[in-house]
């Protein structure tokens, strides 16, 4: 496997460990961290990768067997998770330090300060 080659699923576990740190440091911040939610989002993280790899392995067996189609799929999907993952480090932020996010994008993703 070339350099290139290994950049996007590189990439995508790097957004994956990012958002997993980012979601931790929220938790804490307002404290809310617990470590049943965390073994659940780990499992969540596992499975993106565990998903990553079988559209790698997809990839990889559509050049010897004749699965049905010969569609690439492995870019497709590490592109979904690395936006799925984007907005959830977004929202993490907004979490952090709310001041970080202007209004529009905290109404957006569903952030916005309930003023009393």
């Amino acid at each position: 496997m070339e350099m290139d080659a290994i950049m996007l699923p590189l990439l995508t576990c790097l957004f994956i460990v990012f958002d997993s740190i980012s979601g931790n440091i929220s938790a804490c911040a307002n404290h809310i961290w617990k470590s049943s939610e965390m073994r659940r989002g780990l499992y969540h993280k596992f499975g993106s990768i565990l998903l990553v790899a079988l559209a790698y392995l997809i990839d990889y067996a559509q050049r010897f067997v004749d699965l049905g189609f010969q569609i690439p799929i492995a870019a497709g999907v590490c592109t979904y998770i690395i936006l799925m993952e984007l907005g959830s480090i977004v929202e993490n932020i907004g979490k952090i330090n709310p001041d970080l996010l202007p209004a529009q994008i905290r109404k957006i993703i569903g952030l916005d300060r309930k003023e009393d």
